[in-house]
């Protein structure tokens, strides 16, 4: 019986040895198998990370390119703005200055303009009494010669009168003495007086005249 239950166990042990040895080489295998896809994981992942940290060098140097750019953009705008900024202050203070000029200008040409409206005022005045005085001075022409014709013809009448008057005096004298042996009277008397009379008028009337023409002598000089 003894050799009977080794004779069964015998290929049961070396069943049991030869099972552990090919389960042993299946799990070997196995390792084995997921060592090289954990290898070619790791390598995937590192590439994968180099790659991304590439391309995240290339979008910092981008940025920074770019931040650069926009910087040197900003910088020129900024110049630009600047250099128009003096240009409109320069151009602005010349248009005030223009402005200034403008107004003091005007300013003179207010005051040149009442001092001509005076000036206009003053001529029209000068030229109303210009006017006034030739128109005076041709009136006192017109007087002064129609005086001298009257004048001349008052003299005339006074020589005319002085030579019957003075024998119309002689008469009334004869008259009023009495001792004449002429033909005299009253009436010679009272003819003498008529005609003295108006030799007096005309000697009155010849020296207002005269004097009326001394004074236009010196208005009209």
């Amino acid at each position: 019986m003894k050799d009977s239950l080794k004779n069964w166990m015998l290929p049961l042990l070396v069943g049991v040895l030869l099972g552990s040895g090919s389960a042993s080489g299946y799990f070997l295998y196995q390792q084995q198998g997921h060592d090289a896809h954990s290898q070619k994981l790791e390598q995937q992942i590192q590439l994968e990370q180099q790659k991304q940290l590439q391309q995240q060098q290339e979008f910092t140097e981008d940025l920074a390119n770019k931040t650069s750019q926009f910087e040197q953009l900003v910088a020129k705008l900024n110049d630009e703005l600047k250099e128009q900024k003096e240009s409109s202050d320069r151009e602005l203070a010349k248009l005030q200055q223009k402005i200034t000029s403008l107004q003091q200008s005007t300013q003179k040409l207010t005051v040149t303009k009442k001092k001509l409206d005076t000036r206009v005022v003053q001529l029209k005045t000068e030229t109303k009494q210009q006017q006034h005085v030739i128109s005076n001075s041709q009136a006192l022409f017109t007087e002064k010669a129609n005086l001298q014709g009257e004048l001349t013809q008052i003299k005339s009448q006074i020589t005319q009168l002085k030579g019957p008057l003075a024998k119309q005096k002689k008469a009334c004298d004869e008259f009023k003495s009495g001792t004449s042996w002429n033909w005299v009277s009253q009436a010679d008397c009272d003819k003498y007086n008529t005609m003295n009379k108006e030799v007096v008028a005309l000697e009155q009337k010849s020296t207002l005249i005269s004097n009326r023409l001394e004074q236009l002598e010196k208005l009209t000089k």
